[in-house]
């Protein structure tokens, strides 16, 4: 669930979000809390940050969109111009998503002792070689998990089980990847 008053004050500085924007959230309550509000324009940066260059003002516009599909990533903020004394790709680490098969138990409710069993498996991969081939044995046969298959934990129920699950516009591209894993 959204904090409606962080989000209120993220429309205070890039205005109302559109009607494509609002639909995309899949929580009623959140559709109908935007739908609700007073339509209001963006403020111009330039007066929020009195004294920003040119190029903080352009790196902060990218930035600040209320649709994350739609703001830079991390990768191209780091090549922007404005970083551009900062920016050293060379020692700029990047990683590949996480695969749904290492967060596949976040879609379940988990008992203590489920939980418990789940991190001991996780640590027998950095203490032992068989336990790490039978990992990726298992993440290639089954790449959405196999927590099912083991009978662990309960498949937890959509928000809105009528509604494919979609991914909220707050999240990071990360996350967003993460999410459309699972779909």
């Amino acid at each position: 669930m959204i904090d409606m008053n962080q989000l209120k004050l993220i429309l205070d500085v890039v205005g109302s979000p559109s009607a494509e924007e609002i639909n995309n959230y899949q929580e009623p309550q959140t559709r109908d809390f935007l739908k609700g509000l007073k339509k209001t324009k963006p403020k111009p940066l330039e007066t929020l940050f009195k004294g920003a260059s040119p190029l903080a003002l352009d790196l902060l516009a990218k930035l600040l969109r209320f649709d994350a599909s739609k703001r830079i990533t991390a990768e191209e903020a780091l090549a922007h111009p404005y970083l551009k004394e900062l920016h050293n790709s060379a020692e700029e680490l990047t990683a590949t998503p996480v695969t749904l098969f290492d967060f596949e138990f976040e879609k379940y409710s988990l008992t203590g002792e489920e939980f418990k069993s789940l991190i001991y498996d996780e640590i027998q991969l950095y203490h032992s070689e068989e336990k790490r081939k039978e990992y990726e044995r298992l993440k290639k046969e089954f790449p959405n998990g196999i927590l099912a298959t083991k009978g662990i934990g309960k498949l937890r129920k959509p928000k809105n089980p009528k509604k494919k699950a979609s991914t909220p516009k707050l999240q990071s591209k990360d996350e967003q990847r993460l999410s459309s894993d699972s779909d």
